[in-house]
């Protein structure tokens, strides 16, 4: 009941790398949003929920722009999550 799976692709996709960020995609994306902005309602935390929204479309997006498909993945989806997906995972202030 306690763990989140945060995968860079689908089952069948391959995570890319991203050359202006010299990361992965996911991770230049998942970083940028860990030290807040993701931070959708400024609150000066963000959730996982504010994460996954952050990062998933500009991932797809830049992923097309390299020629492939990556989409970031969780499980249980958002969803199925509720509350637990809005409890703060970092603090950004």
């Amino acid at each position: 009941d306690n763990t989140v799976v945060l995968t860079a692709t689908s089952a069948d996709q391959i995570s890319t790398y991203y050359p202006e960020g010299k990361h992965g995609l996911m991770t230049y994306f998942m970083l940028r949003g860990l030290k807040g902005a993701a931070d959708a309602d400024k609150d000066g935390s963000v959730s996982l929920k504010e994460l996954y929204s952050y990062m998933k479309d500009p991932v797809e997006r830049e992923a097309r722009k390299l020629n492939v498909e990556q989409s970031p993945k969780l499980n249980p989806p958002l969803e199925k999550l509720g509350a637990r997906a809005e409890r703060p995972w970092v603090r950004t202030k």
